[in-house]
């Protein structure tokens, strides 16, 4: 599956995300379910808020790590995992 370039991510509604040691707990109060994300996918979930498109989280990604070419390929990877799980839409 790959992620559309004008496609601009959403969070599903009524996520509760905690941060517990080097890992974040995602409980999705409507299947009931735990999800483990690691620091990176956190900071791409919370660029997930329907006005970043793909690029634009990778340009943020690039930003924050100190990176010399985007990640584009890998955020888009993160993407797909994270709507195949239903945490975005």
């Amino acid at each position: 599956m790959e992620i559309a370039t004008l496609y601009r991510p959403q969070r599903k509604d009524g996520l509760e995300i905690h941060e517990i040691g080097n890992q974040f707990v995602v409980y999705d109060a409507g299947s009931d379910t735990i999800h483990t994300l690691n620091a990176t996918a956190a900071l791409v979930l919370e660029f997930c808020d329907g006005a970043h498109l793909p690029d634009e989280i990778a340009a943020a990604m690039q930003e924050a790590f100190g990176l010399q070419s985007s990640p584009l390929g890998e955020v888009g990877g993160c993407l797909v995992n994270l709507q195949q799980t239903g945490l975005i839409g």
